[in-house]
């Protein structure tokens, strides 16, 4: 870049303005906002997709070398010059054809921007492919949100700041595509910044619930850990107080030890002196440790337990064992030597082994691997390279990779753990399901984003029709001489008085016509208040009977279904029940009809009382006879109910004669319990139920007789049925 390529005043101040922007952009590419793990969006970037809606190829390609270098110093990945630098050059290419920015940034991250990082990606790096899917569409994200930023500051930074130096063309653009610009700009904006801020939100609340879970199950594998290594040493220390003096008894207690801890590779006997005396396999004797160990001398002149570093042994000598060592005491109570035994530690990632969510690394205090989950590229006794990235934070895990430090996403969050002995615990957990979780969310973003930039042009294109196409009849009208000099707002310019007359004349009309429609608003909606109160009393009286306010007939059929197939649905059976007062014919006759409907009444309120469930229906079905269906009562529960209600009625005055003595009445009760099942006809199951009332009166009245047919309806003619209640009061008789 020279001085020559922008020659004169203004080139120079071309180049200032640009070189201001690309400042501004490196400070921003700085310090990238973090999303989550290693996650980060830019913005600075925003600066050059601004120089490009204002200045020409030259000076937008300073601008976003310099921005692109703070990005570079933070990232460390030069391939951030080709991706960005490519996006730089061809929104400025777009801007110059009449694009709008944010139109043009879309366009060159779905055609060119995300094609080539993936391509940059899957040959650089060796990441699997989910993980290159993951970072294309952050990338692609991220520069729909700078370039929606550049645009909104477009619009507001005065245009006097470029005065003289614009090389980009002015977009001349109907108000519908200007409006529709601007709504698409906002919207856009919006949802990807409240996108952001909860995803951020949400993905750190899931990583600190993670840490706390990966602090607690790497604290409970290390206790399982270093439980499984003193559970051996217990039992060494243990041996050596019940070993017997005789070696060949000595030998059979370490076979039967060795059989009872089957991690124990070898089990053997030492003299004081550090003398192998007895060994369970006597072709590969254990791995003294009394020449080179002053560890294991000291251990046995003060006769205490020993524990050497991991070493390769096992099958083959390839596996990590140790050697434990507890002192061995003779009949006498004198220190005999050490019981040592080989201790195989290959096999401990099967502590972990049952958790799928979960993999494991165990290092000695040399780093080396002792023991690692099942998949992990980890040699056993060599050096574990773990490249580590500590967390922001104490809350937060760290980040691990076990192929190469240099990757953009790691493989696993991480936790490491000391154990008693100085060894490390790491507990991985893979990387990729947080991955997938954030990029759920950028694909909802983006998705949100499209649907959002359709619906909001179609909105908008709508609304400047609606608000130019006024204006364009009111320009018609204008020109009309049969108007005379009636005052219409004048679109040409000067006309402003007579857009302010109109505009006082409609807002006098609007509230004139606001006031009518409030005062047809109330009225309409006392009106349908009365109507529905209306409509509320009039069915109240065509579901209800007058006299006792129980259900009447058309109700009980109406709901007969409905209630069976709650039964059916439940699998419970069904009960339905005629009630009918005893001699109630007489009572009119002696008492008069007025005391007869009292008798009702406080029947049908009786009956209420006692079954009072909320699907329970009492219904008065003719005359004296009442129906009582019950839905989800078997027949056991239906037979004591239905007694219990049959003795308070008879204990229960239901009126006063004219002498004022209490009147007391009795009813039978013909009773249908049976499966949901047997018959979708109300009428059957009514038939059924008659037949056992007339049972009930035919056997003295005052009595519950039940239906025991329970065969299918209509095939047994003869019906069976039995009564559940002796006959207290009552003789044969009508009614």
């Amino acid at each position: 870049m020279t001085w020559k390529r922008f020659g004169g005043p203004r080139g120079r101040r071309r180049l200032m303005m640009a070189t201001g922007l690309g400042l501004v952009g490196l400070l921003v590419n700085l310090f990238p906002i973090p999303l989550f793990s290693n996650i980060q969006l830019v913005l600075g970037n925003a600066l050059f997709i601004f120089c490009a809606s204002r200045l020409g190829y030259a000076a937008v390609a300073w601008c976003a070398l310099l921005t692109l270098t703070g990005l570079y110093i933070s990232w460390g990945h030069p391939i951030i010059y080709l991706t960005f630098g490519l996006e730089a050059l061809f929104v400025t290419a777009m801007r110059r054809r009449g694009w709008y920015l944010l139109y043009a940034d879309l366009l060159y991250w779905v055609l060119i921007g995300m094609p080539l990082t993936a391509l940059l990606f899957a040959t650089l790096f060796d990441l699997q492919r989910e993980y290159i899917a993951f970072t294309v569409l952050k990338q692609g994200f991220n520069g729909m949100l700078y370039s929606a930023a550049a645009s909104v500051a477009v619009l507001m930074v005065p245009k006097v700041w470029s005065k003289g130096l614009r090389q980009q063309p002015v977009l001349v653009r109907e108000f519908r595509h200007k409006l529709s610009h601007a709504l698409v700009l906002l919207t856009t904006l919006m949802l990807m910044v409240s996108l952001l801020v909860y995803t951020s939100h949400l993905m750190r609340a899931q990583q600190t619930l993670l840490f706390s879970q990966m602090k607690d199950n790497s604290a409970q594998l290390a206790g399982q850990f270093d439980d499984f290594l003193q559970r051996h040493m217990d039992a060494l220390t243990i041996a050596g107080h019940w070993l017997p003096d005789v070696r060949v008894d000595q030998r059979t207690s370490l076979l039967q030890l060795q059989r009872q801890y089957p991690d124990f590779l070898r089990l053997g006997v030492t003299d004081d002196r550090g003398v192998i005396l007895v060994d369970t396999d006597p072709g590969a004797p254990l791995r003294s440790q009394s020449a080179e160990n002053a560890a294991y001398q000291s251990a046995v002149r003060h006769a205490r337990p020993y524990q050497s570093a991991v070493y390769a042994g096992g099958v083959g000598g390839l596996e990590p064992v140790l050697v434990m060592a507890a002192p061995w005491y003779q009949s006498d109570g004198n220190l005999g030597g050490m019981v040592e035994a080989t201790l195989a530690l290959s096999q401990l990632h099967q502590f972990n082994d049952l958790d799928k969510t979960q993999k494991m690394v165990l290092m000695d205090q040399r780093g080396r691997v002792i023991s690692a989950s099942n998949g992990l590229p980890l040699t056993l006794l060599q050096p574990a390279k773990l490249y580590i990235r500590k967390p922001e934070t104490g809350e937060h895990a760290a980040e691990l990779s076990l192929t190469q430090p240099e990757i953009p996403l790691p493989e696993y969050f991480s936790k490491s753990y000391t154990m008693n002995n100085d060894w490390q615990l790491q507990l991985l957990v893979p990387y990729r399901p947080a991955a997938e979780r954030a990029e759920q969310q950028f694909v909802l973003g983006l998705g949100m984003l499209l649907l959002a930039l359709v619906l909001t042009s179609a909105l908008t294109r709508y609304l400047s029709s609606y608000l130019t196409k006024p204006l364009e009849n009111l320009a018609r009208a204008i020109a009309q001489p049969e108007l005379g000099e009636r005052p219409l707002p004048g679109l040409p310019s000067g006309s402003a008085r007579e857009i302010l007359v109109l505009r006082e004349e409609l807002e006098t009309q609007r509230q004139a016509i606001h006031a009518h429609h409030e005062e047809l608003e109330c009225k309409v909606a006392r009106r349908t208040e009365e109507l529905a109160q209306a409509n509320a009393r009039l069915e109240q009286l065509a579901m209800r009977d007058g006299l006792t306010g129980a259900f009447n007939r058309r109700y009980f059929e109406q709901q007969f279904e409905t209630l069976r197939q709650l039964c059916l649905r439940a699998g419970q059976p069904m009960t339905l029940a005629i009630l009918d007062i005893d001699h109630f014919k007489s009572i009119n006759d002696l008492h008069g009809h007025l005391v007869g409907d009292q008798c009702l009444r406080a029947f049908a309120n009786t009956v209420a009382e006692q079954f009072g469930r909320r699907n329970d229906l009492l219904a008065r079905y003719g005359g004296e006879e009442f129906v009582l269906l019950l839905p989800l009562l078997d027949r056991e529960n239906a037979q004591q109910q239905l007694n219990a209600l049959r003795q308070r009625i008879a204990c229960t005055p239901m009126a006063q004669t004219d002498t004022e003595r209490a009147l007391m009445l009795t009813a039978s009760i013909g009773v249908i319990s049976v499966d949901s099942q047997w018959s979708d006809c109300a009428q059957t199951w009514l038939d059924a139920a008659d037949k056992a009332l007339y049972r009930a009166k035919s056997n003295g009245r005052n009595q519950v007789c039940f239906h025991a047919n329970l065969q299918e309806p209509n095939k047994n003619p003869a019906v069976s049925l039995e009564n559940t209640a002796t006959p207290t009061t009552g003789t044969k008789g009508s009614g």
